[in-house]
C-alpha cells in the first residue's frame, strides 16, 4: 500500500461540508456551514485546503484588504498532527499573501495553544504583543506577525 503525498488547492465549494467536520474537532468555537459559506463568498478571503488522496484533512485561511493579511484559521485534522502539515498549509498561505502584495501577515492564537505557536514559530512568525483575558477565562491572546 503507497502513501499519498498532500497536495494543498484553493478550497471548493463542495468542501465545506468537510470542513464543517473539521471546525468540530478542531475549534471550541467551530465555524457551522452558514458561517463556512459565508467566509467563501468574502472577496478579501482566501481558504486553502490540505488533501490526502480524496479526503480533505486541514486547511487554512486568510483575509488580505490593503496591503494587511490576517490568518484566520489553521487547522488539521488529528488523524494527521505532528506532521508537519499545519506549518505547511500556513508557510503556503504566507507566501501566496507575500506575493499579493502583503506587507505582514499577522494572526492571533490562544496563550496555551502550544501546538500552534511551535507552528507559527517555526514559520517565521514573531510574537508582537497580549490582549489579556481576550477568550475569557484568563485566556489570553498572543498576536503574532510575519513580515517577508
Amino acid at each position: 500500500m503507497g502513501t499519498t503525498a498532500p497536495v494543498i488547492r484553493e478550497l471548493q465549494s463542495g468542501d465545506l461540508p468537510e470542513l464543517a467536520v473539521l471546525e468540530q474537532e478542531c475549534f471550541a468555537d467551530a465555524w457551522g456551514l452558514a458561517m463556512l459559506t459565508t467566509e467563501t463568498e468574502n472577496k478579501f478571503a482566501n481558504y486553502l485546503v490540505l488533501q490526502m488522496g480524496d479526503k480533505v484533512v486541514g486547511y487554512a485561511g486568510v483575509w488580505l484588504v490593503a496591503g494587511e493579511a490576517e490568518i484566520h484559521r489553521v487547522a488539521v485534522t488529528k488523524e494527521f498532527r505532528g506532521c508537519g502539515y499545519g506549518k505547511l498549509l500556513t508557510d503556503t498561505l504566507v507566501k501566496q499573501c507575500f506575493t499579493k502584495g502583503a506587507t505582514q501577515v499577522s494572526l492571533e492564537v490562544w496563550d496555551d495553544n502550544v501546538a500552534a505557536l511551535a507552528t507559527y514559530l517555526s514559520a517565521g512568525f514573531k510574537k508582537i504583543s497580549v490582549r489579556k483575558n481576550y477568550y475569557g477565562q484568563g485566556k489570553d491572546a498572543i498576536i503574532m506577525a510575519c513580515v517577508p
